[in-house]
């Protein structure tokens, strides 16, 4: 990693469990960079609602068809 403690990749999958005061950031700005960066599969989990929301992105969208 060279000596740098950041990571510039996504992992291919994430699940993110949101609260009512995060929830519009979790479903726009956050999951939008996680799939800039490659992510496969985000889940949402909204304990408060009892909600879980499972997005996956289409292969095609990365590029790879495969």
């Amino acid at each position: 990693m060279g000596g740098s403690t950041h990571i510039n990749a996504a992992p291919d999958m994430a699940i993110e469990m949101f609260s009512p005061s995060t929830e519009k950031y979790d479903r726009n700005q956050k999951s939008q960079l996680y799939y800039a960066r490659g992510m496969k599969e985000y889940w949402l989990v909204g304990p408060a609602l009892q909600l879980v929301e499972i997005r996956l992105i289409a292969k095609e969208r990365h590029g790879n068809g495969a």
